[in-house]
This record gives structure tokens, sequence and C-alpha cells, in this order.
């Protein structure tokens, strides 16, 4: 079984319906170390929304947590088990909250960014919106995009220009400009997502990018309020 927290703001009122913001560790990452490291549940006080921290599977073979992305993209998506996981995380959550359904936000870092990339492009009636930090699709993903009757969901890339885990620039055949390593088949960083992304479209009002100087492989929680009042503005079905 897999484990989530889930933190509820002070102000919550059962009366008024809150957005709701999944949190997608990274490879390896618990969901323990969560709240500190992103500071979610500070900019959750100030703005009244729940976070739910998400637990990746934990791969035994392997001795790892790690998500599903190393998936084979041309079978059906709905075999993928992160995103029945997400899918069923989002109902429960509704059964005990009052949450605004056109305000459930996908976040993530790493491999959990890609994940949440993911989700919102396959489960376009669960989230509303992701943010993608420091993150990349790989497994030929981006073939996919667009998905095929996909209407854009609103996306924010965060990326360092100096990350060398997860190189900025890399797409399949180029090499790292931080590290000089070929970059792996079948990957796509955010560059070459937002280029893509935008080739199929993702106008600026839909699509967000904080490509950042000096900064390596690191969550970004001084952008919290940035991007949430960004997705915030731009509920499912507008208003």
């Amino acid at each position: 079984p897999r484990h989530y927290r889930i933190y509820v703001p002070s102000k919550y009122d059962p009366a008024t319906p809150v957005p709701v913001v999944l949190m997608l560790p990274g490879h390896r990452v618990d969901i323990d170390s969560l709240a500190q490291y992103t500071q979610l549940q500070r900019t959750a006080e100030i703005n009244n929304f729940i976070v739910v921290y998400a637990e990746q599977e934990w791969r035994w073979p392997a001795f790892r947590w790690a998500w599903w992305t190393d998936w084979q993209w041309q079978s059906e998506t709905v075999t993928n088990p992160d995103l029945t996981f997400l899918s069923e995380l989002v109902s429960l959550v509704k059964t005990g909250w009052n949450v605004d359904t056109s305000r459930v936000f996908a976040v993530g870092h790493s491999r959990g960014a890609s994940m949440a990339l993911i989700a919102a492009l396959e489960l376009p009636e669960v989230f509303a919106g992701a943010v993608v930090e420091s993150g990349f699709t790989e497994f030929s993903y981006h073939l996919r995009i667009p998905v095929e009757g996909q209407c854009p969901v609103p996306l924010v890339f965060i990326h360092g220009i100096q990350d060398p885990d997860v190189c900025i620039d890399c797409e399949p055949g180029a090499t790292c400009t931080v590290t000089g390593w070929e970059c792996s088949s079948g990957m796509l960083a955010s560059d070459a997502l937002v280029e893509l992304l935008g080739a199929n479209g993702w106008g600026d009002d839909l699509l967000k990018f904080y490509r950042l100087n000096n900064v390596a492989h690191r969550w970004q929680p001084q952008l919290n309020q940035h991007w949430f009042d960004w997705l915030n503005a731009r509920p499912q079905g507008g208003e």
C-alpha cells in the first residue's frame, strides 16, 4: 500500500470549497521531508488550500521509491499505476474535505515533476494544471504531446540552468551543457518540452517558464506564491 500525508490549513471552513495541491517528490525521496523542503504548508496557510504529499510506489527489487515514468507509453495509459493512484487519491480527499474541484493541481520535483506533467496531460478531468520543477519526460513520452483529444491545461515549468542532474537542455542526441554527458535517449527536459508544448497549442496564457540562472537541482520555495497565484487564476472551465 502507498502512503500519503494531508495538511489542512488552519483557516479551512467545511462550508467553503478550497483548492488542493498534490506534491509529488523526486526519485528515492520519501514524503516525510517534503513539508520542510518545499515550504508548501506556509503557502497553504496564506492561501487556504490543502496540501497532499503523495508517495511513490516502493519498487522492492530495485529497493527504491520511484514514479512509473519509465513506462512503455505506447501501451494504454490507464494501465499506469501512478495515474490510477493519483486519481484515486484525489477522490479520497474529496470524500473528507470540501474541495474546489476546478482547482486541483499536481506539482512535483525531478521525477515527481515528470509524473505531475503526465498526470495533468492524461487526467485533465482531475487536474486543472501542474508545476514541473527540474522536470523531464522519458521513454519517449513526448511523442504523446499533444495527447489525443486533449485541450491544453495550464502548466508552469521551473528549472535552473546549472542543474547537473536533469540538464535543462536535454533532448535525444544532445549533450548536456552543464556536465558534457550525452542526454538519455527518449528524454526531453524543460527547454525542449516548453518549445514542444508551445508548438502544440500552449500559448503564453497557458504556459509559464521560470528559466533560472545560478540554480541547480533544487525546489524553489520562493516561487510557491507566484505559481499558485498563476494557476489559481486558471481554474478548469474558467470563471
